[in-house]
């Protein structure tokens, strides 16, 4: 599950192009484009896990829970201006 939640930036420049192009306008298309690949990944990991064993390990829905939150607050920091002004503020700029 981490391998897979940091290749989210591998997956937003080979596929924003092609898979967010639909939904270019809005957070919609911001989503799609940035976790898309990634999340397909971890839900098949799941769906993996349904087929062969009838159920999800515990530690599997904790850590998608995990990951669909970071990624949430993470779209929410995006457009936040406090939060950019910090940011900067942090690296000197």
């Amino acid at each position: 599950m981490g391998l897979i939640y940091i290749s989210d930036a591998g997956f937003a420049r080979f596929l924003n192009s092609i898979l967010a192009a639909p939904f270019s306008h809005g957070h919609l298309g911001e989503i799609t484009g940035l976790y898309l690949g990634s999340d397909l990944l971890m839900l098949g990991v799941g769906a993996y896990d349904l087929a062969t064993r009838r159920s999800l390990h515990p530690v599997y829905v904790a850590g998608l829970a995990w990951s669909v939150a970071l990624q949430l607050i993470a779209m929410t920091l995006l457009h936040d201006a406090g939060w950019k002004a910090l940011t900067l503020r942090l690296i000197g700029h």
